[in-house]
């Protein structure tokens, strides 16, 4: 079965997806080019490892790109790089994995650009799907991303930018040993290969939990018993 004619739209909304979560990411300083320069990286080594050399030049750009920027927007930053900036770097990343990964295993074609950039995709998703459920349009600029959260929760602005980097790379290295650690040679199942490779998912599934479990479930626990306090003090009054 073709799949030609779903597949041309179907990559050009990634594109677009891809350009509009890491421009939404980009709400702090050093947040969005450390990200993609991780990424970044790991799309170069995947692409090499399936010898598809021109896709990983493109990502090697793309890191070399976001790692000469960011000394100077690395908080306290002396320069930003703005819609236009952010939009490139996930056009470039978008474009990367689509020509790295074309012609690859499904899982891995499926898997590596949604682990890779799992950050802003959920950062992204548990965005749109607040404004959804509380009637508010998806396109409405808010102050409930990741970064913004944890801000308010007493993170500094570098403190939360190395955590989201250390999540980031946690999730990279899982991608890297999907794509790279062979589980199984001629057909023979590698005990230690794959006992790192499910350490390493578990690490990273771990850390997701606990970025999503701190910022979507404590905070808002918190917030619904603080709300309820006052309630409960002015029923007591009352009896």
């Amino acid at each position: 079965v073709e799949f030609v004619a779903a597949a041309i739209p179907l990559t050009v909304f990634g594109i677009v997806a891809l350009m509009n979560v890491i421009n939404l990411i980009d709400g702090i300083d050093g947040l969005a080019a450390g990200i993609c320069a991780i990424a970044a990286v790991a799309f170069a080594l995947i692409a090499i490892s399936l010898g598809r050399n021109n896709a990983a030049v493109l990502a090697a750009l793309t890191a070399g790109a976001a790692i000469g920027f960011l000394p100077w927007n690395f908080s306290p930053a002396r320069i930003f790089m703005g819609d236009s900036g952010a939009n490139l770097l996930g056009l470039l990343l978008a474009c990367a994995a689509a020509q790295g990964l074309l012609k690859t295993t499904a899982i891995i074609a499926l898997a590596v650009p949604l682990v890779l950039l799992a950050v802003p995709i959920l950062d992204t998703g548990f965005v749109v799907a607040r404004r959804i459920r509380h009637g508010v349009p998806f396109y409405r600029a808010d102050n409930e991303h990741f970064h913004h959260r944890m801000a308010r929760i007493g993170f500094s602005h570098r403190r939360t930018t190395i955590y989201l980097y250390g999540w980031t790379s946690l999730l990279a290295a899982f991608a890297l040993a999907l794509a790279l650690v062979p589980a199984r040679v001629d057909g023979v199942i590698q005990p230690l290969w794959l006992a790192l490779l499910t350490a390493i998912g578990l690490a990273a599934v771990a850390a997701s939990f606990y970025v999503v479990y701190l910022l979507e479930i404590f905070v808002f626990a918190r917030r619904r018993g603080a709300a309820a306090e006052p309630a409960d003090f002015e029923r007591a009054m009352d009896d």
